[in-house]
């Protein structure tokens, strides 16, 4: 039987060091050395966690097409010239039926790219992000930086959280991290899509279909580790 994924509470690490804590990073280090997968809470920013947080995000879903057509990257938008970062519209013949957007770290520090000095040939993990303009999802970028500031200072718990677990010193990791180029993804899949049986994504969705629908939003992050993860990913995202 596949182990269940283990939600660690990690409101010690942002504080002094302590038994509690010591324990904390213990339980982080069992998780990484074993399935590899482990879910957070108690942490600065949690708060985003809550439907009515979560909704704000969200609401990107909501765009008219021709908004999110103005954030599409290159593969669908020739004349784009962001490669990785922007938006990924649905596709019916791809084997996973999604759409979401890729957005780098000038998202919280919109002076971190400039676009007009970013070659194309660079690392596209570094081009700019397109964002939607203010007046089409007013207050949207705001709530999206202050998201992304959060998941980094939990990020940053977390490596030296596992530093201390491995015996080395908390802050080795640090530098490794400046002016990092971590990736915020926002990922709907829609429900009840007819998808080819004979893919797993198809079947996962057929699965899906079958799970109890509410008005909520169907949007979700997927954890990409066994079959039963995946399902109970999509089982949420119909819910």
């Amino acid at each position: 039987m596949t182990p269940d994924i283990e939600t660690i509470g990690i409101a010690d690490l942002f504080g002094p060091p302590s038994s509690a804590r010591d324990r904390t990073d213990a339980r982080i280090t069992a998780a990484a050395s074993g399935i590899g997968f482990m879910a957070v809470r108690d942490f600065p920013g949690d708060g985003w966690l809550t439907p009515e947080r979560r909704a704000q995000l969200l609401r990107i879903f909501a765009l008219p097409d021709d908004e999110k057509q103005k954030l599409l990257r290159w593969n669908f938008d020739r004349t784009k010239k962001n490669v990785y970062r922007g938006w990924f519209p649905l596709q019916p013949a791809a084997p996973s039926y999604k759409e979401g957007i890729d957005m780098g770290p000038d998202l919280a520090n919109p002076g971190l790219v400039d676009a007009a000095h970013i070659p194309v040939s660079e690392d596209p993990l570094c081009e700019p992000t397109p964002l939607p303009a203010e007046d089409a999802l007013p207050g949207w970028r705001a709530a999206a930086a202050d998201y992304y500031r959060a998941m980094e200072t939990v990020g940053n718990a977390l490596m030296r959280s596992t530093a201390h677990g491995l015996g080395l010193p908390e802050p080795i990791f640090d530098a490794c991290f400046e002016g990092g180029i971590s990736t915020l993804r926002l990922i709907r899949y829609p429900c009840g899509t007819p998808m080819p049986a004979s893919t797993p994504a198809g079947r996962i969705f057929r699965w899906c279909t079958r799970a109890r629908r509410a008005p909520s939003s169907a949007a979700s992050m997927p954890i990409p580790a066994s079959s039963r993860c995946w399902r109970r990913t999509a089982s949420r995202a119909c819910r």
